[in-house]
Parts: structure tokens; C-alpha cells; sequence
């Protein structure tokens, strides 16, 4: 159950359920979604919203000066992948099993049985989580060649803050929404964790390895902080 407050210079609706953990998801409608457990006090959550203003009115200054709009999935609408944007097409289908997404040409045909934005908001992203798992390990695997160090492990994750990450083990999680950037950016953030098992650190001598493999990385570090929103696919949301 939800309920919709107007407070705060700006809209938010409260979702009470039996979840255990607290969210605000910020969309780029500029409504701001509060995700409690059940018993969760009002006067808690006006506590909350008072502690997270600032950071909420950051987001919401940030998507109107991006003009990010939540996909409305409608035929037609273009969806990034790779750096490229395909229009949606739509095809109906009788069985679940018959859902699926391909790409062809410049479309991204979707196969579904109903066409409600939750339902393809659903297929669209585990589509892209299942493409990413692919095709990035697939990039780290030749890279980590060039490069003359080997991973732990890798994992293709959600990641709120970062494109990727590397611990002090050797284990590299990737954020499956890197498919929805070109392949150069892609290859430059698996490099820069790569190198990471060289250098755990920034220092100089850890750009100077990011350098030797890539000269050029600066125009990539360009590109993600100048287009890093669409890293929050379809929303942007912290977890307390």
C-alpha cells in the first residue's frame, strides 16, 4: 500500500510492506518513492526525509538539468545498448516461455504477452543483466591477456555508486549496466580494475599502468562523467 505526500518543495509517495530495509528511489519524474516495513512511523519517515534532503535535492536538480525521462517502453522508444540506441518494436506471444529480446538491425524486437510497463520493465532489465554477464566476462577475459593479470573471480552485479569495483583478493564485480555504454568505456572500466591487481591504489604508478594499456583512457574517464546517469537505468535509489 502507498500513500502520496506533496511536502517538501517536492511530491513523494510512501510503499509500506513487509520488507525489512528502507529505500528512497529517486525518479527522474521527479517523484520520490519511499520503500518502508509495514510499521515504519510516519513521524520516522519525515525524520528521514529531513536527514536525506540535501542528497534528494541534489538528484532531483541533476535529472531536471540532464532532462532524464523514465522510459515509457511505448513502441517506438529507444533503448541504449552498447553505445547504441535500438527502437523498440513490439510482438505479441501465447506462452511465457516464448518471452524474449533480440536485437535486429536497429530494432530491439521484444516478445511478450502483455505489454504493461512493470512486465517490460522486468524483461528489459533481465535482458540486459543476462547480456551483461556475457559479454563482460567475455571483454575481461581478453583483456586480462593483454594486461598479464588474472582475476579471482568476477561477478557482474548491481552497483549503486560504481561501475566496478576491485578487492584487495583480486575479486572484480562489474555493474551490469556498463552495457548500456559504448565498448571502449566498457573495455576502460574493466582495464582500470584489471590494473587494480597490480596497483591496489590511485597512485601515479597505477595511471601510469592504465596509461601503457590504454594512452588514451582520459577521453573514456571523459565520457562517464559527462553521460554516468544512465548508469541508473531506470531510476537512481539509496538504500539506508
Amino acid at each position: 500500500m502507498f500513500e502520496k505526500k506533496e511536502r517538501f518543495d517536492y511530491k513523494y509517495e510512501v510503499t509500506r510492506s513487509k520488507r525489512k530495509t528502507i529505500s528512497i528511489i529517486i525518479e527522474p519524474t521527479g517523484l520520490v518513492r519511499i520503500l518502508v516495513p509495514n510499521r515504519y512511523a510516519d513521524k520516522h519517515i519525515k525524520l528521514l526525509l529531513q536527514e536525506k534532503h540535501n542528497w534528494i535535492v541534489e538528484k532531483l536538480k541533476y535529472f531536471q538539468e540532464k532532462k532524464i525521462q523514465t522510459p515509457d517502453f511505448t513502441e517506438g522508444t529507444k533503448l541504449d545498448f552498447l553505445g547504441f540506441q535500438y527502437e523498440i518494436q513490439y510482438s505479441q506471444v501465447v506462452k511465457k516461455n516464448e518471452e524474449r529480446i533480440i536485437i535486429e538491425n536497429s530494432k530491439c524486437i521484444i516478445f511478450a504477452r502483455t505489454f504493461d510497463t512493470e512486465n517490460l520493465k522486468e524483461m528489459i532489465e533481465n535482458w540486459y543483466r543476462k547480456e551483461a554477464t556475457e559479454i563482460l566476462k567475455n571483454r575481461i577475459s581478453q583483456i586480462q591477456q593483454k594486461v598479464g593479470k588474472e582475476p579471482s573471480k568476477v561477478s557482474v552485479k548491481t552497483q549503486k555508486k560504481r561501475w566496478g569495483s576491485c578487492t584487495s583478493k583480486g575479486h572484480i564485480l562489474l555493474n551490469w549496466r556498463l552495457i548500456l555504454a559504448p565498448v571502449e568505456v566498457v573495455d576502460y572500466v574493466i582495464l582500470h580494475e584489471l590494473c587494480h591487481l597490480h596497483h591496489m591504489d590511485h597512485s601515479p604508478k597505477f595511471w601510469g599502468k592504465v596509461m601503457e594499456f590504454d594512452p588514451h583512457y582520459q577521453n573514456k574517464r571523459k565520457w562517464l562523467k559527462q553521460n554516468g546517469h544512465i548508469i541508473r537505468w531506470p531510476y537512481d535509489e539509496i538504500v539506508i
